[in-house]
């Protein structure tokens, strides 16, 4: 399922394009997504989320690794923003980018300084690094990881509005 609120003028360009632009002109176009069942993990201080992905089946599929700014955490959760690149890594630990010639793009472009390029590049070594030693996220331990089956899935917290994001502290500009 996807939602997407207002920016019918993007609605021709590639998601990667989408992305870039609101970047650029700090504009978010927000979409609720739904795909399969998963286990993130999220840093306070990370440039990165690892998510380990199930099939519908509920079997290991891959890692996915999003690059993003590091969480801020306000009162209904926590506001980070993706940064276009990526890392797929797949169960024999192979790994490869996704999206590397958007984020080089948005470097030409200026949407991401020479300081965010370099911290996107430091936190990608340390993932590839922990991704080839099966550390952290990418440990075989988590393969088998399952949620207690007595959990009951959390609503969503009062106040939450659909598809508004209120970033946390202020507003982040590019560059």
């Amino acid at each position: 399922m996807s939602t997407s609120r207002g920016f019918d003028s993007r609605a021709g360009l590639a998601p990667s394009e989408r992305q870039l632009s609101s970047l650029d002109d700090c504009t978010w176009n927000y979409q609720r997504t739904h795909r399969g069942v998963g286990l993130s993990f999220v840093a306070e201080d990370s440039w990165s989320r690892a998510k380990l992905t199930r099939d519908a089946t509920g079997t290991f599929s891959h890692w996915y690794v999003d690059f993003q700014f590091p969480p801020a955490r306000f009162g209904l959760g926590y506001d980070t923003c993706d940064l276009v690149i990526d890392i797929m890594a797949m169960p024999d630990r192979t790994w490869r980018w996704k999206d590397r010639e958007h984020f080089e793009d948005g470097v030409r472009r200026g949407i991401f300084s020479p300081e965010m390029e370099n911290s996107i590049r430091r936190e990608a070594d340390v993932v590839i690094g922990r991704i080839e030693a099966g550390e952290g996220p990418f440990a075989a331990e988590w393969l088998d990881w399952t949620p207690d089956p007595t959990w009951e899935v959390p609503g969503l917290p009062p106040g939450y509005r659909d598809g508004v994001s209120e970033p946390a502290g202020g507003v982040w500009l590019p560059g």
